[in-house]
């Protein structure tokens, strides 16, 4: 029986290394609401869905499950950010560089990427869905992980890629 409570007991001491806490330095948001020059920042998990961020310089920020809806980052500093998995749905990025960035996983439906190069970018996994691609630079890159389905390709076209049939 001793054991029982003790076992039970252990299960519900928190442990500070069991749950690692990524979320946002709030000291970091504020600079970049403020600035918009945040170099190396962490903004893992912050809400800064609908902020202004034109012409940001973020490089090599950590935006890690952001959310980034209807920001305006146009002509912002994207370089080796860490943008996996952040929700940038109807974001305009035209012209951003992000170059050497990290998009994996990230939710870009409906987002403005004209005329940005994405010849260095991880895109793995990345939804693109509705997305405004013309005049961007593309790499070569595996199709079949992404969700294109309905975004305009560099060359003006409507693609298909994901597009459930």
């Amino acid at each position: 029986m001793k054991r029982n409570i003790l076992a039970i007991a252990m299960l519900l001491i928190p442990t500070g290394w069991a749950v690692p806490s990524d979320a946002a330095n709030p000291e970091h948001v504020r600079q970049v609401i403020e600035t918009r020059f945040c170099i190396g920042c962490d903004l893992s998990e912050a809400d800064l869905s609908g902020v202004d961020l034109r012409g940001a310089n973020l490089g090599g920020s950590d935006l890690y499950e952001a959310n980034l809806q209807d920001v305006d980052l146009s002509g912002a500093n994207l370089t080796d950010a860490h943008l996996d998995s952040t929700d940038l749905r109807r974001a305009n990025l035209k012209g951003v560089i992000l170059e050497w960035a990290n998009l994996e996983g990230a939710n870009l439906s409906g987002a403005n990427l004209s005329s940005v190069n994405l010849e260095w970018t991880n895109l793995g996994k990345t939804n693109l869905s509705g997305a405004n691609l013309r005049r961007a630079t593309l790499n070569d890159f595996d199709m079949d992980s992404l969700n294109l389905c309905g975004a305009t390709m560099p060359d003006g076209s409507i693609s298909t890629v994901g597009c459930e049939e």
